[in-house]
């Protein structure tokens, strides 16, 4: 029979392999979570550029410098 101390040893090393992995599988999701937020962020950041611009006319008295709206324009409007 095991004594009590091997057993102690062997749930031990067990209960920390088992938080190692339930840590390594947190900081994954949490990495991705903040990958997913920041694409989310920018996509409403000119979605809401786009809401404050609606039309292809620049207003150089709104303009916050991200250059979305020299990308919204056609090479005819940029020109003309």
């Amino acid at each position: 029979m095991e004594t009590a101390l091997e057993k102690l040893i062997i749930y031990g090393i067990t209960a920390l392999l088992c938080a190692g992995v339930v840590w390594l599988y947190l900081h994954k999701k949490s990495r991705e979570s903040k990958k997913l937020l920041k694409r989310n962020s920018e996509r409403l950041t000119k979605k809401a550029f786009m809401n404050l611009f609606p039309s292809t006319v620049c207003r150089s008295n709104k303009c916050i410098q991200t250059g979305a709206c020299i990308k919204g324009l056609s090479q005819d409007a940029r020109t003309g």
